[in-house]
């Protein structure tokens, strides 16, 4: 049986398990999932001002580990916290006036396998399903 499952990482530091519903929405009140990739917005006289920055929902499902067999990426123990990767502190509050905004440019179910951004530092992997 193929038990596959697409993971985002930060380098060999994974993020979090694609297709997690997240508490965070987008502008449009629409749910986000780990995996998506977003453009974070900042609100600027009352306008939307996009960032030159494309990031993804992360989680911090996972501690990964070097270990003499490589790589061990641990699953956490109690709950599962979600935010944008290099945003982790950052508040995406819609009663913030000042605060930052999401604009998701693609959906985690658009990603592929090996799909790389490399200038933002993420990328995505299909792999054996983590226990």
């Amino acid at each position: 049986m193929d038990n596959k499952q697409m993971y985002v990482y930060c380098g060999e530091c994974r993020q979090g398990t694609v297709g997690m519903q997240t508490d965070l929405v987008d502008v449009n009140g629409d749910p986000l999932y780990v995996g998506d990739m977003i453009v974070p917005c900042s609100i600027v006289n009352g306008d939307l001002a996009s960032t030159l920055i494309l990031t993804a929902v992360v989680s911090d499902e996972f501690h990964t580990f070097v270990t003499t067999g490589g790589k061990e990426h641990r699953r956490k123990k109690g709950k599962i916290k979600f935010y944008i990767m290099g945003l982790e502190h950052a508040s995406f509050n819609e009663k913030d006036k000042n605060g930052w905004r999401i604009l998701r440019f693609k959906k985690h179910h658009e990603v592929v396998d090996g799909e790389k951004w490399r200038q933002f530092g993420f990328n995505y992997k299909l792999e054996e399903a983590a226990d």
